[in-house]
């Protein structure tokens, strides 16, 4: 980060609370050459984030075929309106992770799905 690069925070604890307390994050990857962002559902266990989705999905499967895969999380936490539309802004938290993705096994499953369905912890 450059700009108010004094706001930025990398520690684990600033990230792990950025993305536990998400409802959705999008995903961007690339398919057949061009770039994608999708939606979906997460959740965080450990050093880990499970991305929801069907063996079919066309995200999951390119991004378990070996493709990078980039996660964005944002919280907006207001909207500041000035006198000038120029000096309007946002307050938010914002977390971006980049890797790699694997399928996971069916023995993992049924903890991942009983994560997905606890609601995102309150700021």
């Amino acid at each position: 980060m450059r700009r108010f690069a004094k706001y930025a925070n990398y520690d684990r604890k600033t990230i792990y609370s950025i993305i536990d307390r998400a409802l959705i994050c999008h995903v961007g990857f690339i398919a057949e050459g061009a770039p994608r962002v999708i939606p979906t559902l997460h959740v965080r266990i450990g050093e880990w984030i499970y991305l929801h989705g069907a063996n079919s999905n066309h995200m999951l499967r390119t991004a378990a075929e070996g493709g990078e895969i980039c996660i964005a999380i944002t919280h907006v936490d207001g909207i500041v309106l000035a006198r000038s539309a120029v000096y309007h802004t946002m307050n938010y938290r914002s977390a971006v992770i980049f890797g790699g993705a694997s399928i996971v096994g069916p023995e993992r499953k049924p903890e991942i799905m009983r994560a997905l369905r606890s609601p995102p912890r309150a700021p």
